[in-house]
This record gives structure tokens, C-alpha cells and sequence, in this order.
């Protein structure tokens, strides 16, 4: 019968570091802000610090060490980081992490899969307490978890089983994220295909639009629950040119000069000017009527000279994107003028050629991104396989000495 425990019988939860302590004040050590701490080849130790700069305000840890994201999302996405190799060995980092430090009749692989397995993370998400968007998984939860504890050796072969079948997962979503990626560089080439043709007359954006303009300072005060669409650097994809809906905001917007001026009709144009330079979108009915951020431009197509979809594909075109990107970086000036918008040149066919590209953009586009749909469920399948194995051999359902990774 395997024993069930109490975390804290086995391990110490946010003890000191000895091996901190023990530093001199001018020694280096690791330093893990949030964004540091990934599981496997994605944890990043390459930020160093003097001790003397850390010793207030942050978590310490050391090698061997288990560390637990307590907030929310992090804890959620599963990103607890068993830590060796830091300089000297130990380091410091955010303060919304647990440290668990195993005890010798704990294998600290073992506690790291634990802390993945789908129990864990559940019943953790569920004590969480604090506001929304700031919740914290509490001392008490990680202290009174009940372990499954076999015996060490068995805790060494699940966590080398695991281990093993990880990596043949992860070497999957890998191959997979770098299919995706190459679906980008698809993109770009069909795009650039249909605009970069020989001989097409090119003119400013400027001379093939009606307004040109930005969104209004400070409007980010006026989100409410309802209102008007808020579209924003968030809701412009990197890929495609269709508005991403799921994080729109809604602004109660004042009426006036500033709402008038910035207000969005179908068709409009949007390109992002602060981050990820170039993105585009095309304003639909989702997101019509509505006003956009100070961080994104908003162009007006004349009717007369080009169509509201070439517009968006020419700004997308790896030629006028590179020009963007450049005007971005010059000098100490962070971002785009609407000045660089509107003198961008473009390839300007007939009314009836555009037409004619657009429909076969919009056929190969709608291929690639259903390629790609296929490879994010793929992924996303993985993650679960992942997890699944993980918690079937922490909680006994299954047993490593027997069982392949190909069996489940």
C-alpha cells in the first residue's frame, strides 16, 4: 500500500537558503523574474545579479530546489521549474513563487511532476483567493497537498519514465510549432506573389485614402463592460488580416471631435504603430462603429483607387512591413508617425486586377490558416497526452516498469 502525505512531511515550503545566506554581499548569483521561470529548455538562467541587490524584496532559492508559480495565469499554464546549475549555487527571483526544497526521502523530480499533475493544479486553481486577476495559490494549499509517496526508487523511475516520454513529446510540439512558422513564410510568399508583380504602377498611401489618423490619448480609462468597440494593438493579428475579437474591449466614448474623428466604418484599414510594427486588420462589422487606440493607425481607402482588402494586403507585403519596421528604429523615435503610413508606396493595379488578386489571396490564405488550425490542435493535443501521463504516473494508475508511452 503506498503511503499518502502531507507535502510538508517531505519537503520544506519557503525555507531560507542556507546557500545564499553563505554568499558574500559582491557574490554573483542567478536571478528568475516571472518570465524566467519555463519548464525544461525554456527556463532562462541567463540573468545574473549581486547578491547585494537582491537581498530584500525577492525570493531566495537554491539548487535542487522546486519552484511553484503561485498567481494566476502562471500557476494555471503549469510552469513549476525544478532549479540546478545556478551560479554559485543558488539564486533569487519573484516574489510569487513557492519553494520547495524535497527532503531525502523525496525525489525532487518527482515533487517537479507532481506540481504538473492535473490534481495539483485543479485543486490548487480552485483555493486560489485575492481579486481577479491577481489570485494567489496560499502557503496552506502547497503544505497540506496529499503526496502520493512510493518508495524512492519507485519515485526515480516514474520521474525517468517521465522524463523520457516528455522529451518525445516535447520533441513533437516542437516540430510542430516549427511547422507553423514555416506556414508564416508561406504566407508572406503568396502575398508577396500577388503584389510584386512587374510593371504595376506604385503610389503613396497617402494619394489612395481619404483620412488617415490615430486614436485618441487616454481612452483606456473609458473601458467599460458595454459600449463601443475599443480595437486595440492586441486585436490586430501578425498573421492574415482579419481582426482577432476575443480580448475586444468596450469604452463608454464620449461624443465629440476625438469619437467622430477615430470612429471606425467597414472597410477601414488598421495598422499597428508601437508593437509588432506593420500588423493590419480589416475593420468588419464586429468591430465597426467603434474607435482604436492611440498605438494603432487607421486608414480610410478611397473607393476610386483601391480596394479596403488590398490596401490591408499591400500593407502586409514583406516590402512595405520591412519599410515600416525600419522607419520604426530610426534615431531615438520608438514607433510609427502617420507620417510613415501615409508615404509608404504600394503597388496600385486596376480596380478589376485587385479583385482579381484578392479572391486568390483570400483562397490560399483561408488554406494556410486551416493547415495551421490543424497544427495548434495538434500542439494542443500534445500538451494534454503530456499531462495525462503525468498524472497517471504520480497518482498510480499506472505502472512505469511495464507500461510504454506508445500503450496510452
Amino acid at each position: 500500500m503506498i503511503e499518502v502525505v502531507r507535502l510538508r512531511h517531505v519537503a520544506d515550503v519557503n525555507p531560507p537558503s542556507p546557500r545564499f545566506d553563505r554568499l558574500s554581499s559582491d557574490a554573483e548569483l542567478t536571478f528568475l523574474p516571472m518570465e524566467a521561470v519555463w519548464p525544461g529548455e525554456h527556463m532562462d538562467r541567463g540573468r545574473v545579479r549581486v547578491k547585494s541587490s537582491v537581498e530584500t524584496g525577492f525570493t531566495r532559492f537554491q539548487d535542487g530546489d522546486v519552484l511553484v508559480p503561485k498567481i494566476t495565469p502562471t500557476f494555471e499554464a503549469s510552469r513549476s521549474v525544478l532549479v540546478n546549475g545556478l551560479i554559485n549555487g543558488a539564486g533569487a527571483g519573484t516574489t510569487e513563487l513557492h519553494v520547495l526544497r524535497p527532503r531525502s526521502e523525496c525525489d525532487g523530480r518527482y515533487l517537479t511532476y507532481v506540481t504538473h499533475s492535473h490534481p495539483f493544479l485543479k485543486l490548487g486553481e480552485s483555493q486560489m483567493y485575492g481579486v481577479a486577476g491577481q489570485q494567489r495559490v496560499p502557503d496552506d494549499f502547497v503544505r497540506d497537498y496529499p503526496l502520493r509517496l512510493p518508495p524512492l526508487e519507485e519515485q526515480r523511475r516514474i520521474a525517468d519514465f517521465l522524463n523520457a516520454q516528455s522529451r518525445r513529446i516535447d520533441l513533437l510540439i516542437r516540430l510542430r510549432i516549427k511547422q507553423n512558422a514555416l506556414l508564416d513564410s508561406e504566407q508572406v510568399a503568396c502575398i508577396d506573389t500577388e503584389l510584386l508583380t512587374p510593371g504595376s504602377s506604385r503610389a503613396r498611401v497617402k494619394y489612395l485614402t481619404s483620412r488617415i489618423t490615430s486614436g485618441p490619448r487616454g481612452w483606456g480609462e473609458l473601458i467599460a463592460e458595454s459600449g463601443t468597440p475599443f480595437v486595440r494593438i492586441t486585436n490586430i493579428a501578425r498573421n492574415g488580416i482579419k481582426l482577432l475579437l476575443r480580448d475586444l474591449l468596450r469604452v463608454q466614448a464620449p461624443s465629440g471631435a476625438e469619437r467622430k474623428r477615430t470612429r471606425t466604418k467597414i472597410g477601414d484599414v488598421l495598422v499597428s504603430i508601437t508593437a509588432d510594427i506593420g500588423s493590419v486588420g480589416v475593420v468588419d462589422a464586429d468591430t465597426a462603429d467603434g474607435n482604436v487606440s492611440q498605438h494603432v493607425a487607421l486608414l480610410r481607402p478611397d473607393p476610386r483607387a483601391c480596394l479596403p482588402v488590398w490596401l490591408a494586403y499591400a500593407m502586409h507585403s514583406s516590402p512595405v512591413r520591412d519599410s515600416l519596421r525600419t522607419s520604426s528604429y530610426g534615431g531615438t523615435k520608438v514607433g510609427l508617425s502617420l507620417s510613415d503610413v501615409s508615404n509608404m508606396r504600394i503597388p496600385v493595379p486596376t480596380l478589376r486586377d485587385q479583385e482579381s488578386a484578392v479572391a486568390r489571396l483570400d483562397k490560399a490564405l483561408s488554406d494556410i490558416e486551416n493547415l495551421r488550425s490543424g497544427l495548434e490542435e495538434q500542439v494542443r493535443l500534445l500538451f494534454e497526452r503530456r499531462q495525462a501521463l503525468i498524472t497517471a504516473a504520480v497518482t498510480g494508475q499506472i505502472d512505469v516498469t511495464t507500461t510504454r508511452g506508445a500503450d496510452m
